[in-house]
Parts: C-alpha cells; structure tokens; sequence
C-alpha cells in the first residue's frame, strides 16, 4: 500500500513539473512558484524579478510588483503587451475577442498610428485594435494649406492668380480621408463606399499630391487631377478625372483650371473622364487637347503629312473662338488669339481655306497658311503668276497677274512675310512653267538640280562639265 502511495505521489508531481519551465527545476535560481499561486523568477536564492522583463529560453517574460509571471494583457509604461498563456510576450497579429491587434517586433502593441503591413496599410485605434468599415480623418490636407497661403503669383496675369485663388478656395476646409475596409487595409485605386465612387491614391498614379511623402498620401482619398495608370509614355490615351473637396469625381459639367500659367477650361463626360480630341456639346464642336485635355482656342491644324504640287503643307486647319465654339461661315480672327491683324475664313464645316483662292463679298482673296490671309503684300508669287493685296487682304489683280520667267527666290516663304535673308530658288521657263524633279538641267551654259516641288537643290554650285563651281549671289 505505501508503495503505491509513493508511486502515486511521485507521478503526480512529475506529471505537474511537466508543465513547469525547465529552469524551475534549479534549487535557488530560475524559475519557482506553481500554476495556482503563480511563477517567480529568481535571480539568486532570495531575490527574484519585479516590475521588469526577463529573456529566458530565447522568449521574453514580464514580472509584476509582487514578482509573479505576468498573462495576458499588462502596461509598461505607456505601451501595452500582450503574454500568451505560458507568459511569453507575443509579437505579429492578434486576435482578442472580435478586435485584432497588431504587436510590433519589440512586442508594443500599435495605438493611434498607421501601418504598413505585407503591403497594405492599416489603422489602430487608441485601444490597439484595428479599425474597420470607417472613415479616418488624417488631418489638413495640403490643398487646404495652399488655399490658406496663397498669394498672387509674381508675374502671373490677373486671370490666372484669380482662377487659383478660385481653384484653391474650394478646397480651404479639405481633409485627408481614407477608408479601411471589412478587412481593415486602406482603401487603394477605385472604390464604391455609400453608393458613391472616389479615388483612393497609389503609388505613382499621377494624382495631385495632397502630402509630402508617399507614405502621407498612399491610400487618401483624391482632389484635383488624376491621371489614372499614369505613364508618361502614353499621357495622349491616358483617362484624366478631377475631384472636388468632396472627393466626387465631376460629371457632364465644364471646370476651370491652369495650366502653363494660363487659365484653362476643361469639359467632364457622364463617366468623368475629362473630353479629349472633337467633341459635341450642346450642338456646338469643341476641340480638346489630347495630351492635357483643355478647351482649345484659336488656330489648329491638322497636318495630312504631304505637300502639294507647289510646296504648300496640306492640311485642315480650324478656328476656336474665345469660348471655345468652333467657328463656321465666314471671316475669323483680328483678335486677341489670333494676333489682331491676322485673319481666316471658315467654310460651313469649319474648315478654314489655307494655302488656296477664295472669293467672298465679290472680292478675291488668297489664304497664306497659318499666318491668315495675304495682306499688303506685292509681287507674291502664286503658281507661276505675281499678285498684289490691298491692306485689307484684296487682290488688286486677280485676272491679270504678271507671269514669271527665269529665277525666282520666295523670300516670302509662303507664309506673306518677308523674310530677305531666307527662301528657296526657281526656274520658271519662258512659258512661266516652273521646272521641277529633274537633274542637271541646263541654263545659261550651267546644270541645275530641281526636286518634285521646284527647290533648287545647287544653285550655288551648279554643275559645269561635271566639275562643280561656287559662285557668289
């Protein structure tokens, strides 16, 4: 009977050591103390830990005013830990009841911060636990900062300080928002929160900044300008939005903003997507940049990358008036856009005549390219023929222009301004033909060389007997 006594008493005592830190086993040192009444750690026979943190087995402890192991949740100082049930401190996630912690690697657990984790960001309320489903209010955004220091631009024309100061003042309350979803991660790229969509920023997504540094602005809710999928490579095909101190992207609606120091007007489509290229609003045709996506105004061409036959650029060009409206039917221009003493006419399509006649008012003209119509202008050869154009533009000669013969130079470069030190050479036969795309033809004795649109490629070096000769003009 003792002896099963004994061996009861000694399995049962084995059986508690088992789960007592092996270092408890020493005599005077180590671990002492029972499951019931708590864990000690002494550091000589008498003395053992209070109120400090003890590395033991590789594995961090806690002990209390009355030098017990500490579980669970305790406080140090400012920051709070957490130990497992066998006192270890724990690091990383966790989770307490329905809330989720997160432990930094000194075991501290995260409050009232920020943080990336695996690549998302994160938010921990002044408790610790992560925050979910809500808006976070991270303080003043920088449009707000701007709009409260903003002052006039040195230099800057009345129009553009006043359009920033306009820009800037809808946004002087603006906050930087974000939102963490179910999961708890900010939200990032296109997000539907309450039926409405925003735009939460990325890195480098081409958005107006509302911070300093990356790690400020990853994941706040857009204002301004967002060039989405930014890639500088392909700025003409990128979508362009804009957001207001809302953070609700404009629809159907015209914006105005800056641009290079200018005010500029912008048109937003039903899906929000700035207009670029032609568009149709309200039964008027507007034409928008491709590349920054403002409202043009004035003069455009369209290059169709060909010459006619005599050397003039052929291409459709269109003009804008101030309200961007495309013009049609007749004269255009004599303003601020245009230079004042420039002008065009507009067929009904809107298509300006260029580098053609043109009659209007019973009254001959000629449209010299981007530069308007001829004006005041003398001896302007066309085809093979010289004119002459009153200050107003009218031909004084349509019917009975001089025909040229021999060497003619178009200091006028096509454009009707005279330009003495520039121009290209011709050859006009006794006929008035002008002599292109041939080699070596001869003229008094010399071999000329002329391409498809008459240019005189040698006349200083013409060919004689096959030597070349520079001569002096």
């Amino acid at each position: 009977m003792f002896f099963r006594k004994m061996l009861a008493t000694v399995m049962t005592a084995g059986l508690m050591l088992s789960f007592v830190p092996s270092t408890a086993l020493a005599a005077t040192t180590g671990w002492q103390g029972d499951s019931a009444s708590g864990w000690r750690y002494y550091t000589s026979e008498s003395e053992y830990i209070k109120n400090d943190w003890k590395s033991v087995g590789g594995k961090w402890y806690y002990f209390d005013a009355s030098g017990y192991m500490v579980t669970g949740w305790v406080k140090v100082g400012s920051q709070w830990y957490y130990m497992d049930k066998n006192g270890a401190m724990k690091t990383g996630w966790l989770k307490d009841g329905n809330a989720w912690y997160y432990l930094k690697s000194n075991g501290a657990a995260l409050q009232n911060a920020w943080e990336f984790i695996g690549g998302k960001l994160y938010h921990f309320n002044s408790s610790g636990a992560m925050e979910t489903n809500k808006w976070i209010d991270c303080g003043e955004s920088r449009w707000s900062t701007d709009a409260k220091n903003y002052t006039a631009k040195d230099g800057g024309s009345k129009s553009y300080n006043e359009t920033v100061a306009k820009i800037l003042s809808e946004y002087k309350d603006s906050r930087n928002w974000r939102y963490v979803g179910a999961d708890g991660a900010a939200y990032t790229g296109w997000k539907k929160v309450g039926g409405q969509w925003y735009y939460f920023r990325r890195d480098n997504d081409g958005t107006s900044l509302n911070a300093e540094t990356p790690a400020d602005y990853f994941g706040v809710m857009c204002y301004g300008w967002l060039y989405e999928d930014f890639d500088p490579d392909k700025y003409y095909s990128m979508s362009a939005y804009n957001f207001d101190a809302n953070g609700k992207y404009r629809t159907n609606c015209w914006y105005q903003g800056t641009l290079f120091g200018m005010p500029r007007w912008y048109y937003f489509g039903s899906d929000g997507k700035a207009y670029m290229g032609w568009k149709k609003i309200n039964n008027k045709w507007y034409y928008f940049s491709e590349m920054d996506k403002y409202m043009w105004t004035g003069l455009i061409t369209f290059s169709k990358g060909e010459k006619d036959k005599d050397g003039y650029q052929d291409y459709d060009a269109y003009y804008f008036k101030e309200s961007g409206e495309m013009a049609t039917s007749g004269w255009v221009g004599g303003d601020a856009l245009s230079g004042y003493n420039t002008w065009y006419y507009a067929r009904s399509d809107g298509r300006l005549y260029a580098n053609e006649w043109f009659r209007a008012g019973g009254v001959w003209y000629f449209a010299g390219g981007e530069n308007g119509i001829l004006m005041n202008v003398t001896d302007y050869l066309i085809g093979n023929r010289f004119y002459d154009f009153d200050e107003n533009g009218a031909c004084l000669n349509p019917y009975d222009g001089k025909t040229v013969t021999g060497w003619y130079k178009d200091a006028y470069h096509k454009s009707g301004r005279y330009d003495e030190k520039g121009g290209n050479w011709y050859y006009f036969d006794a006929d008035g033909n002008k002599i292109c795309d041939v080699s070596d033809y001869i003229i008094d004795g010399k071999g000329y060389d002329f391409d498809t649109h008459g240019i005189c490629k040698n006349y200083r070096k013409p060919y004689i007997h096959d030597n070349e000769l520079d001569i002096d003009n």
